[in-house]
This record gives C-alpha cells, structure tokens and sequence, in this order.
C-alpha cells in the first residue's frame, strides 16, 4: 500500500503520455498540468508538459516548463536539448548558446543540439546584417578576404548572400524558357520540365479538368490547396502520404507568401495570409495529414524549415529547396 501514490503518478504519467502519442494534445495538456501539480518536482512531467506546449505553437510556456524540467534534473539530456531549440526559436540566441553547448558536452553525440548551434548566428554576424541594410551594401561586399568551404552554414550564407536574390531571380526565368507544355488525354494539363531532371521533378497543375490549351483561367485564391512546385519526397515514408501531401502545400504556400513579401513566412503568416487553411493548425490532427503535427524553425528571406511529425514519432521535413526528407 506504501506504494499507491507512486503508483498513481505512473499511472497519471502513462495515460498524458498516450493521449500525447495519439495526438489528443489538448488532453495531454491537461493530464500533465494535473500531474506537475499533484508532484511539481517530477522533472519528466514537465518536460513532456513543455513537449505538448510545443506542439500547439506555445512556445513561452514550453520555454516555462523546459526550463523547470532542467532545474530539477540537470542531467536531463532531452529537456535541456528541447529548451535550447525553444530559445533559437523564439530568436534569444545568446541564451540560447550555452544551454545547447552544455547539451554536446553531456552528449558529444546530440545532432539536435549541433545542428541548432550551427544556425545560430554570430554577434559579428548580427553586426554585418545590420551595416548592410544600413549602408545598403550586399553583404559580400562586406565580408573579410577569407577562404572558400566555411564550416559554419551561417556563414556560407552571408558569404552568398549578396548574389543569391540575382541567381534565384535567374533561375526562375531560365525554368520558364525551358518547360513545354503538353496535354495528357483524359486528365488535368500538365507541365513537363524539358530540361535535365536534378535531385527532384516537380509537377504543377496550370489547367482545370476540362480546360482547352489556350484559354485562360483566373487565378485561385491563395489557399491551402495551392501545390503548385509541389515537392518530391526524397523517401516516401510508409503511412506518411498525408503528411507528405501537407508539406507540399506548405511549400506551395511558402513561395506564393515570398512572391509577395520578399521573404518566407512563419506557419501562422501563412494562415493569416490566407494561403493555408485553419484547419491545418487548429483542431485535432486530421487522418487525411496522416495525424501530422507541423511545426518550423525561424524563416529568412532565403530560407525556412517546416517539419511534419507523425503520431508514432517519425518526422519529416520540406525546406526552401523542395526536398522533402527524414530529419
């Protein structure tokens, strides 16, 4: 009998845990807030309360309880991992820092915490961005005489960053010059790419069912449903073709939301812009996204991450290349 109440904290753990792996986050947030409360110093407790924080896109509660989770268990891998991600995420980069060092020193191993330590940018690299847009200089012009193969990624793209706008603009023009338009009896027009196939093949619909070549169709509301420059998933994921259907139109979204802004948009820019629609964020995951959560990392002007993660774990990621991949 001595042992009931750790019994019943097991127990309370086990079923947030479930309705959490279900994709009932709502009531996961509950189970656990009743769970921290009951027993405030159970660290696991508040790392998976901050997990489904970070779920619905609160990220300074998430923050709140990863940060708690470290305090009564500073041996804690995972929260301390989690809370260096959240602070990236919400742009605190100079706190940020140690937390994810601390997480490669407990486990030189950790890829989630030395890939976000690689995004994050250097105070000399803050320094630059801001004289640029001072002096309106490109940021190459900027840049110290230094050699070429940069280890740090953020580093490769300041280095780039002055004739990046100039070669995508380049390359978008090069693709409408080379793309042939065909029709395909008894289904939807398609456009196929003549030139050379890359690492991927995109697929865009330019007709409805129906239409004759040379008439001209209005153009759709920005919405969810817009796939156009759809992604090719570089590994198709067994019981993920919602998901993989989803990033596509994330990224679909992303670059109608650059059209017109100049640069990527966050997920919440992207509805509130109208190019996605509501239901994708709020409500239960939907079986048609394969119960998928989305959640992204900070988007620039030349770049964004969206992931998709499944009930059972696994996730999937589509950033501004197209290539849809498992992280």
């Amino acid at each position: 009998m001595g042992d009931q109440p750790g019994s019943d904290r097991a127990s309370r753990l086990s079923l947030a845990l479930k309705a959490l792996d279900d994709g009932h986050i709502g009531q996961a947030v509950q189970l656990l807030q009743f769970a921290t409360t009951v027993d405030p110093g159970n660290a696991e407790a508040h790392f998976h309360l901050g997990r489904a924080h970070l779920l619905r896109e609160n990220l300074p509660q998430a923050e709140t309880c990863f940060r708690r989770a470290v305090a009564l268990d500073p041996a804690g891998l995972p929260a301390r991992c989690a809370l260096g991600r959240v602070l990236f995420r919400r742009g605190s980069y100079e706190e940020a820092r140690p937390v994810l060092e601390e997480a490669l020193r407990q486990d030189p191993q950790c890829d989630e915490a030395r890939e976000t330590l690689d995004l994050l940018p250097r105070p000399e690299d803050r320094e630059l961005l801001a004289r640029s847009a001072a002096e309106d200089l490109p940021l190459a012009a900027l840049l110290p005489s230094r050699p070429v193969g940069l280890p740090n990624p953020m580093r490769r793209l300041l280095a780039i960053g002055g004739v990046a706008v100039a070669v995508v603009s380049s390359l978008y023009l090069l693709q409408a010059f080379v793309r042939i338009r065909t029709l395909v009896p008894g289904s939807p027009e398609r456009v196929i790419e003549s030139a050379r196939p890359l690492e991927r093949t995109l697929t865009v619909d330019v007709g409805a069912p129906g239409e004759q070549p040379g008439e001209t169709s209005p153009a759709p509301p920005a919405s969810a449903t817009d796939e156009s420059a759809a992604p090719a998933a570089a590994e198709s994921v067994p019981g993920a073709r919602g998901a993989e259907d989803l990033l596509a139109r994330v990224y679909g979204a992303q670059n109608r939301f650059r059209a017109a802004h100049g640069r990527y948009g966050s997920l919440r820019e992207l509805q509130r812009s109208g190019l996605m629609a509501a239901d994708v964020f709020a409500g239960p995951p939907q079986a048609r996204y394969s119960h998928a959560l989305l959640s992204d990392a900070p988007a620039t002007t030349d770049t964004f991450r969206v992931t998709a993660t499944l009930p059972d774990g696994r996730a999937m990621t589509v950033d501004e290349s197209g290539r849809i991949s498992q992280p």
